[in-house]
């Protein structure tokens, strides 16, 4: 049984009679760094565009504090660890009739308030488009390297297992390197760190794919998307990621990366290995 925290009514109660709305966006948060989140939700709350945001917390602790009195949130505390695909789907169940567009975003993201103005207007004059994300920088101002091939089982050992020189020769093609990340393009994987989702399309083909307890499940809903939709990468506007990898440094995010690496490969096929 999921505890809510107040006001204690499913998500839904507050949404399902209004009419469509723009954009939910929904955050799955599990132990992060409060100011994080803050200076997440800040970016939202600063925007030119409303948007109502749902929070899961999978943490033991609640923390329906950190969110009393704060306009278009509501917060979930689930108590356990559902996962990250998981934690998402139990908003999308409840909102996705309800909204044109639904943005996935990490906690460590944060944005200027033009950003999902113009997202949304730009996914709103190309209905094609299923699954759009914006270009996605470093706090330095480095772009991030987020527009993937379809990744094959060597590529992602060969990213831990090689040295440096190597590994970035597997990485230039992996992260699509050789494409100009200043421009449009279609692109076969679209990292989950910040997904913005036609709701009519996740009607069509489904939600998070919630096997993938952790890792590879935006691979794999990219996937499905792109059978239908394009998957557009479009730089006119950024955010900003503070990306850890911190799957290189503790051992149970790896052993999901691996578990879910080969649950991914077994559906979808380990050929070719190289």
């Amino acid at each position: 049984m999921l505890r809510i925290a107040r006001p204690a009514r499913r998500f839904g109660a507050f949404f399902f009679n209004d009419p469509m709305k723009r954009l939910a966006i929904s955050l799955v948060l599990y132990n992060n760094d409060p100011a994080e989140v803050d200076r997440l939700l800040l970016s939202i709350r600063r925007s030119s565009l409303s948007a109502d945001l749902f929070i899961v917390d999978n943490s033991s602790e609640n923390h329906a504090s950190q969110f009393d009195g704060l306009p278009h949130v509501r917060y979930c505390h689930t108590g356990k660890n559902l996962g990250y695909g998981a934690g998402h789907n139990l908003i999308l169940r409840q909102t996705v009739a309800s909204y044109s567009y639904h943005l996935v975003v990490n906690p460590d993201i944060y944005f200027e308030e033009h950003v999902l103005k113009r997202l949304v207007e730009h996914m709103d004059a190309h209905p094609q488009i299923g699954h759009m994300m914006p270009k996605i920088l470093y706090p330095n101002g480095e772009t991030q390297y987020l527009c993937k091939n379809l990744p094959r089982p060597w590529h992602l050992i060969a990213r831990r297992i090689l040295p440096g020189h190597w590994a970035e020769r597997w990485n230039h093609s992996y992260e699509m390197r050789y494409a100009d990340y200043d421009q449009p393009m279609e692109v076969p994987f679209l990292s989950g760190c910040f997904m913005l989702l036609r709701t009519s399309a996740l009607r069509k083909i489904g939600f998070f794919d919630e096997r993938y307890f952790l890792y590879f499940e935006d691979l794999d809903l990219t996937r499905r998307i792109a059978r239908q939709y394009g998957c557009l990468y479009w730089p006119e506007v950024a955010v900003v990621h503070n990306h850890k990898n911190e799957n290189y440094r503790n051992l149970a995010l790896l052993r999901h990366l691996i578990q879910s690496g080969i649950r991914y490969f077994n559906r979808y096929g380990w050929r070719p290995f190289w």
